[in-house]
């Protein structure tokens, strides 16, 4: 019989995952309106007192929660006294709800180890298969699943690349124990769907983390290193005949005279500029009035300076780096117990995945409250929890 926590993480599992896809598919193949707005965050605000339901707090939940108020009163200050203008209520609105939509993920996945076992994992491949039909069947011209290109209500090729990339890499870490050639073949399987899905930093830096990964767990022996070897070699031979198909995708346009790539060159340079004026209390949305749109900001780490000055950029700092060293000084210990538990080398393998996916994201190419980020820092929150009670 599934505990009261299970079906918990059940419901929040398919309400974030398999319904908001359906949601942008009804918006996007019918043209129903949006009667859920966004989606995202209604749902999650009207969850959230679920995962709060004996959901413990260790001590490095207490400093994220702690930087959350921190870019919350940081972003509370701006709004009523900053110099943002006519963008003021949108750059609070877009801090609000991504401070809440971190603050939600985070609680989630402290329990993602209830969503893999063999009852509820059913439900994660379920949805996998069905996402992956569901891809290739609604294909765009340019061999990419694309739904915006039919309503401006849906999300974002980088939202529909997030609800593939958790569940995929709960799959992932599972089938890890299983044989390693089949493993392989998985990866190249779902790197081929990251592909249609057209976002350019999910496709380079998953495949570097599930490297990252792999030397992590098993150093530098041989099988990694063939297993590596046969990814790139499928990689390459893919690439070599399928390349009618593969050459039109927006992955294999990506240029340094890509105009995408260079805007996020000039959002970067303007960023650097500003913090040099103020390097202290940094300039609080200042890319929204120089470019006129509050996405135009920019997509790496420098934005957590500019947005909340020195203070809360070695805050967030101290964040999300801790876990890193937690991973790596004690890495003999760690991989100690998981040979002893099998459910907690899973939790590990996924936790360690995507925290090196997200650390390389937010450092390179996304905003510094990306939605990885809550479930990245949650999952270690979970690791490190049951580790202090396996070892």
């Amino acid at each position: 019989m599934l505990s009261v926590d299970k079906i918990i993480s059940i419901v929040v599992f398919f309400a974030i995952f398999p319904a908001f896809l359906a949601y942008n598919l009804l918006l996007s193949l019918f043209s129903v309106p949006p009667f859920l707005g966004g989606y995202f965050t209604l749902v999650t605000a009207v969850l959230l007192p679920l995962l709060l339901y004996r959901n413990k707090i260790f001590s490095y939940d207490f400093l994220f929660i702690f930087m959350l108020c921190f870019f919350f009163i940081s972003a509370l200050i701006n709004h009523f006294f900053g110099s943002s203008g006519q963008y003021s209520e949108a750059l609070f609105h877009w801090s609000l709800v991504s401070i809440f939509n971190v603050f939600f993920l985070f609680l989630f996945f402290k329990k993602i180890d209830l969503l893999m076992y063999s009852k509820n994992y059913f439900f994660v491949v379920l949805f996998v298969l069905v996402y992956c039909c569901v891809i290739l069947l609604n294909l765009s011209d340019g061999n990419q699943f694309n739904p915006r290109r039919y309503n401006e209500n849906v999300s974002t090729y980088l939202v529909f690349s997030f609800l593939f990339v958790v569940p995929v890499s709960i799959i992932m870490a599972k089938t890890y124990l299983k044989s390693f050639a089949f493993w392989n073949l998985f990866l190249t399987v779902f790197l081929f769907f990251f592909y249609l899905l057209g976002s350019r930093s999910v496709v380079f830096f998953y495949l570097l983390a599930v490297i990252a990964t792999l030397l992590y767990f098993n150093g530098l022996s041989v099988k990694i290193w063939l297993g590596i070897l046969l990814l790139l070699v499928v990689i390459i031979l893919g690439s070599i005949f399928f390349s009618d198909f593969l050459t039109d995708n927006r992955v294999a346009k990506m240029s340094l005279t890509d105009l995408s790539v260079k805007n996020r060159l000039l959002y970067l340079v303007f960023a650097v500029e500003e913090i040099l004026k103020s390097p202290f209390w940094g300039s609080y949305g200042a890319y929204a009035i120089e470019f006129d749109d509050v996405a135009t900001y920019p997509h790496n780490l420098i934005l957590a300076w500019l947005n909340n000055g020195v203070l809360g950029f070695v805050i967030y700092l101290g964040v999300v780096l801790y876990p890193l060293f937690f991973y790596v000084g004690n890495r003999r210990s760690l991989l100690d117990v998981s040979r002893k538990f099998d459910s907690f080398l899973v939790l590990l393998f996924f936790s360690f995945l995507m925290y090196f996916f997200t650390l390389i994201k937010v450092v390179i190419s996304d905003h510094y409250l990306t939605l990885y980020l809550g479930l990245a820092l949650g999952s270690f929150s979970c690791v490190a929890y049951r580790y202090r009670t396996l070892k």
